[in-house]
């Protein structure tokens, strides 16, 4: 009870407790009055009315949603997919936490609706497409995600095997203008095995060395031993290899997309309208 001894020293230590959390932020004059009296369950009373209560609890809803509208995926260095994904995962976890205050949620189906909008990286388009148009990805935010990851992972690594191979094709044609031959018995040109190792720089009984899988300029590249300019090229195959599955994956899913759009008259990939009119969603006046 609130008359009793015990409520009222407790009353005050709670109060000195929250003044010394709060006397250097920007809440305190929220609890100052009460401050003045020693009365802290008005103080804690007046906190969460600031920042749990209903106006609060919209403004920080509104605040997340808008983040989550306004975060965009252009496929640029700077800001990568992950950070893309991290922002909405924040988003999510706000909206969630405030379901006890009363806020109605956020259900899958948007979060989808919102990740599929905010991606606006050109490369990308066939894969959403194709996660519209598949019934099984509906709603999964984090399959989605898995799925569009895949695809960022298969554009990097067809970006970079163009820089190596362009580089390789250019270090090929360097390395054959080494000057023509002798007139003599060999003629004026070279052999296949000298034009072989003028290109790539090692051959079959070449030993393989470590060397980090990555794009090298011109004299990174000329600056690799034999065996390294062997083993990155074999990396370079196997990688290839598992972009062919995952472009395969791609592909298959684009057919089905355009099958449904050829049967639904192109209603196929449509995004989900969300949870924002559902009345069964809806905050409750006075909850």
């Amino acid at each position: 009870p609130v008359t009793t001894q015990t409520f009222k020293d407790d009353n005050v230590l709670v109060m000195q407790i929250l003044a010394g959390l709060f006397r250097d932020h920007k809440a305190y004059p929220y609890i100052k009055r009460a401050n003045r009296v020693g009365d802290g369950r008005a103080a804690y009373q007046a906190l969460h009315h600031h920042y749990l209560g209903q106006n609060s609890v919209d403004t920080q809803a509104g605040a997340a949603e808008k983040a989550l509208a306004d975060t965009v995926y252009l496929g640029k260095p700077r800001f990568s997919f992950e950070t893309f994904v991290t922002i909405h995962k924040k988003q999510h976890d706000i909206l969630e936490n405030l379901k006890k205050y009363g806020y109605a949620g956020i259900d899958e189906g948007t979060k989808v609706r919102y990740l599929n909008d905010g991606i606006k990286a050109p490369f990308l388009e066939p894969a959403k497409y194709a996660l519209k148009a598949n019934t099984d990805y509906r709603g999964k935010f984090d399959k989605c995600v898995a799925y569009y990851k895949e695809a960022v992972a298969a554009h990097k690594h067809s970006a970079r095997e163009l820089n190596i191979s362009q580089f390789t094709g250019r270090a090929g044609r360097n390395g054959g203008r080494g000057g023509r031959g002798g007139r003599g018995t060999q003629g004026r040109g070279r052999s296949t095995s000298q034009k072989r190792k003028a290109g790539k720089g090692w051959d079959e009984n070449t030993v393989e060395e470590e060397v980090e899988y990555r794009y090298y300029s011109n004299a990174e590249y000329s600056a690799l031993k034999p065996g390294q300019k062997k083993k990155l090229n074999r990396l370079r195959g196997e990688r290839t290899k598992e972009q062919d599955k995952t472009t395969a994956k791609i592909a298959a899913l684009e057919s089905e997309n355009a099958a449904l759009r050829a049967s639904t008259g192109g209603a196929a990939g449509t995004p989900q309208s969300g949870n924002r009119n559902n009345p069964n969603l809806t905050r409750q006046a006075g909850r």
